[in-house]
């Protein structure tokens, strides 16, 4: 299993750990919204090891996007689990209606800017503050009425936002860092990233 180990800043939480899961990888069509997308086949296997890895820690709330790429991922590790999955709708991804799909190069710089300019609108309908904002209060919304441990199932341009917020550092350089799926274990006591898996190998025969 590796570990991103260069963003990590703590060896251990001393509270219930939040779990930010990054969804596995979807089906890319140019035919619809981004929000619709469903996982591959592969991303379902991957979203099933990841979703052993996380049974582990027998968590006590599972919430999701509600994009369809990130629940599906979340009702399989919801299967896994054996906990139901809620919908919160403002772990969504940065909100880029209407914004068509884009080859990789062109992605790259918009990723670039819009990491750059954080208080600008730079593509889509939110800059990354007003996402990072969305996301942090929901973060805070779901973990203070319920006790831990949490997974939220969110997209990779908001998490890398949180994430680089945790550990100062850029976001850009967190955002290649995340793999399809990742989860990070959060320490909310402390805000610190323990620890980030970005591969979950296939169990042995």
């Amino acid at each position: 299993m590796r570990r991103s180990d260069s963003l990590s800043t703590a060896t251990g939480t001393s509270g219930q750990p939040l779990l930010l899961v990054r969804h596995s990888s979807p089906c890319v069509s140019d035919g619809l919204s981004y929000r619709d997308w469903r996982l591959s086949d592969e991303g379902k296997e991957s979203a099933d090891r990841a979703a052993g890895f996380i049974a582990e820690l027998r968590p006590s709330l599972i919430c999701s996007s509600d994009e369809r790429k990130a629940f599906e991922t979340a009702m399989i590790i919801g299967q896994r689990c054996g906990v139901d999955v809620e919908i919160e709708a403002d772990l969504g991804e940065h909100d880029r209606t209407g914004v068509p799909w884009r080859d990789a190069a062109t992605r790259q710089q918009e990723f670039q800017a819009l990491f750059a300019n954080p208080n600008a609108v730079v593509f889509g309908r939110e800059s990354a503050s007003q996402a990072l904002q969305r996301l942090s209060a929901a973060i805070d919304r779901v973990t203070t009425r319920t006790l831990g441990p949490w997974v939220l199932v969110t997209h990779g341009t908001v998490m890398a936002l949180y994430l680089a917020k945790l550990t100062g550092r850029a976001a850009l350089e967190v955002w290649s860092q995340l793999g399809l799926p990742t989860v990070a274990t959060v320490d909310l006591d402390h805000r610190r990233l323990v620890e980030l898996v970005t591969d979950f190998p296939a169990a042995g025969p």
